[in-house]
């Protein structure tokens, strides 16, 4: 490559990519996440300082699964990954969840 066509370098076209978020701020939607993350961790909180209800356990149960597939999904990068690694991490994500849903109940 010339130095002249160097300087004519095109760069590409801020289109819009899979998620909508327009590629000139590429961290947006990690910071969507991250307050989403936030606002289900103030929940749990909430949730969890009442009384020991089964269905307000089960809810902050649920919150953290779901906190917890986000990460997987946001800040692992498994979402631009083969379905299997995902498949993985959510089958772990319940197990854990399941195995203290059951300790929980009994």
């Amino acid at each position: 490559m010339t130095a002249r066509r160097a300087l004519h370098f095109n760069p590409p076209s801020h289109r819009r990519d899979r998620v909508g978020v327009n590629q000139r701020f590429p961290n947006v939607s990690a910071t969507i996440t991250w307050v989403l993350l936030l606002v289900f961790t103030v929940a749990s909180y909430i949730l969890g300082a009442g009384t020991a209800k089964p269905a307000l356990m089960l809810a902050v149960l649920l919150l953290t699964l779901i906190k917890g597939q986000m990460i997987a999904d946001y800040f692992m990068g498994l979402r631009h990954t083969r379905f299997v690694w995902r498949a993985l991490m959510s089958a772990w994500l319940l197990t854990i969840g399941g195995t203290i849903a059951f300790v929980y109940h009994h």
